[in-house]
């Protein structure tokens, strides 16, 4: 992985950092945009055989609901490790997503808020029995009341994804010509 990539990767960790948390922090902002799962799919390609991959997405994640539970009270919540479960889950399989095979990386970018839906909204059924009844028409019902936010997620999930995607790539086709550019030398080893 090159420098120029590793920045593309802090700049959406900051760009998640900010959008996860200005609705909090500036009243009347919409919440709309969330870039959690695309960030967890870039990071996963990018960052794949790293050992420490895993923890990136988590420890965005972990900032940006410390920041929530210190601005208002809500940032922890019963059912969150099964949303960090799939957090992991997601990146360690983004490592077989290669960043140039968009085939991928739109199947990724579609499945994965279908993935988070699924887990996160069972576990608030679960985990939250004052939320809903422990019927399946309680369960029913949480996954009702959580499409609106599904759709929210398919929308901007796909839109992060192409453009850090895009940006990831970008970068090292821009640095594979100037590395190959007899105007730009690469600097001798001796």
């Amino acid at each position: 992985m090159k420098s120029v990539q590793l920045l593309v990767l802090t700049a959406a960790c900051l760009l998640t950092i900010f959008l996860r948390t200005v609705p909090i922090a500036v009243p009347g902002t919409p919440a709309t945009l969330d870039c959690m799962l695309a960030l967890t799919l870039i990071l996963g390609s990018g960052l794949r055989g790293k050992w420490w991959a895993p923890f990136a997405p988590l420890l965005v994640r972990l900032l940006t609901d410390t920041i929530i539970h210190v601005k208002t009270g809500y940032g922890f919540y019963p059912s969150m490790i099964l949303d960090y479960m799939v957090y992991a889950g997601i990146v360690v399989t983004a490592g077989w997503i290669p960043t140039r095979r968009w085939s991928f990386v739109v199947a990724g970018a579609l499945l994965s808020p279908l993935l988070f839906y699924a887990v996160s909204n069972f576990g608030v059924w679960w985990l939250w029995p004052e939320t809903y009844s422990r019927s399946l028409y309680g369960l029913m019902q949480c996954y009702t009341i959580g499409l609106p936010h599904l759709r929210v997620s398919l929308v901007s999930n796909f839109a992060f994804c192409v453009v850090f995607f895009s940006a990831w790539n970008a970068v090292a086709v821009f640095h594979a010509n100037r590395s190959a550019d007899p105007a730009f030398p690469r600097p001798s080893k001796d």
